[in-house]
């Protein structure tokens, strides 16, 4: 197998098909965790079913191996949904742990391709490695960009989602922090200096600390983001206590599909693997969300493939090639964990290996 990206999604099919194959992930940066970790992530979104009294698992053997590293220890809901927390540098180390029994190669990306007949034949890197690839082999494309699917001329989608910054600021003692969270006042000011959405959360676990999330418009500059929230600090005297490597960035453009967020909402067997995030559409506007009817629904194995693509390629991630609305429900990191682990042990598991085939569920 080979896994384009070492974000979670790749990282959770690589883990997931090293014990049955020979699996090389290529990873275009020296850091691990894609953009969940570039991006000072705090939460894992998408694990739970929603609307329920306690936090239940939806897919528990898939993320009860990623929480072992990957969760701190907190558990909290968050109206609706559950969330689990974690940080960039546990995110980091559970890939690399995730990545033991895999080759790694970081810090080259994917030059090209080459294709015939249906199949991928070929990756060339920027390096000047290159692989060959049979049919019987697997090309996972992890990368959260549309530049695989333009090298094989498949038609892609332009960036729809904004981007977003992530900062640690120190609120003790803080008159726009008076109550423990963020004032009105605070959050009118933080919003007339910011392009769109502004969200401030209370870190948990640690007094006195809250996280200021910033939508900024897609590739805005790591320089023009720090302007941002430099502006919101210093207008209210609050310490900058660390900020995200870069800038988040939740859309780089996907291979166009049509599969939509209604379609998948309706899907009440498990399929592939269940889901049960929203849609949560960051743009220029506030924040819009779109809820299933259901505390969860399947997602199936065909939004990790297109008509067009050779049959030896799936995706997975934020690139996934459907429609937008549904891009914008499957690309948190809950889902991509098992996502990445029910692809894998359906392409890679032996055939008789219990793993693969589940007894397909249903939920009313």
């Amino acid at each position: 197998c080979y896994v384009i990206g070492a974000g979670i999604a790749g990282a959770a099919f690589a883990r997931a098909s090293a014990p049955f194959r020979e699996t090389i992930v290529c990873e275009q940066r020296h850091n691990l965790g894609g953009v969940a970790a570039q991006g000072h992530i705090r939460s894992i979104c998408g694990l739970a079913a929603n609307d329920r009294a306690e936090a239940q698992l939806l897919e528990p053997a898939a993320a009860e191996p990623w929480l072992a590293d990957l969760h701190d220890g907190r558990v909290w809901k968050l109206g609706r949904v559950w969330l689990w927390g974690t940080n960039p540098d546990r995110i980091q180390r559970s890939i690399q742990q995730a990545l033991l029994e895999c080759h790694l190669h970081r810090g080259t990306s994917v030059h090209s391709f080459a294709h015939s007949d249906g199949y991928i034949r070929s990756i060339q890197l920027e390096n000047g490695e290159s692989f060959q690839v049979s049919e019987q082999d697997w090309v996972i494309d992890a990368s959260g960009s549309a530049h695989l699917p333009r090298c094989l001329g498949i038609p892609c989608r332009s960036i729809t989602f904004w981007a977003s910054i992530r900062v640690e600021i120190a609120t003790a003692n803080n008159h726009g922090f008076s109550s423990g969270k963020p004032s009105k006042a605070f959050m009118r000011c933080a919003s007339r200096i910011a392009p769109a959405t502004v969200a401030c959360y209370p870190i948990a676990q640690r007094e006195g600390y809250h996280q200021l999330s910033v939508d900024l418009p897609p590739g805005s500059s790591n320089h023009t983001a720090h302007q941002v929230v430099s502006e919101i600090c210093k207008a209210w005297q609050t310490p900058l206590v660390s900020h995200a490597i870069d800038v988040a960035e939740r859309d780089h453009g996907r291979a166009q599909g049509l599969y939509t967020a209604q379609e998948l909402f309706s899907t009440s067997s498990q399929q592939l693997c269940w889901g049960s995030w929203p849609v949560e559409w960051h743009g220029q506007r506030a924040v819009q969300w779109q809820w299933p009817e259901r505390d969860r629904y399947g997602i199936p194995e065909a939004v990790t493939t297109h008509p067009s693509a050779p049959k030896n390629l799936r995706f997975l991630g934020k690139a996934l090639p459907v429609a937008a609305d549904a891009a914008a429900a499957l690309r948190v990191m809950g889902t991509a964990i098992h996502m990445g682990t029910a692809l894998a042990q359906r392409l890679c598991a032996p055939a008789q290996s219990d793993t693969v085939y589940k007894e397909e569920r249903s939920v009313t």
